[in-house]
């Protein structure tokens, strides 16, 4: 990533994500009903993302993709409902 300028990791971050997106799109877990070791792994990368407590141009522009922020949202309340952020 360090030849590629704040813009251009900007892209391939979309690109990534609206991937995601796309592929994820209406079912509530990667795989269908029930989360996998899939969405162990794909969690920990969308929520990195997603859910900080700071701003940046790259999150504004993740947390767009709505069905991903639902997906975090869902697994947060299945596997860490005790979460709290500080």
């Amino acid at each position: 990533m360090g030849r590629h300028s704040e813009r251009g990791i900007c892209q391939i971050i979309n690109a990534d994500f609206k991937a995601l997106s796309d592929y994820l799109a209406e079912k509530a877990f990667f795989m269908g009903d029930k989360p996998t070791t899939l969405d162990a792994t794909a969690y920990g990368y969308i929520a990195n993302m997603i859910l900080p407590p700071f701003n940046s141009m790259i999150i504004d522009r993740v947390s767009q993709f709505e069905n991903l922020c639902q997906y975090c949202e869902r697994m947060k309340q299945e596997f860490f409902p005790d979460y709290l952020p500080s």
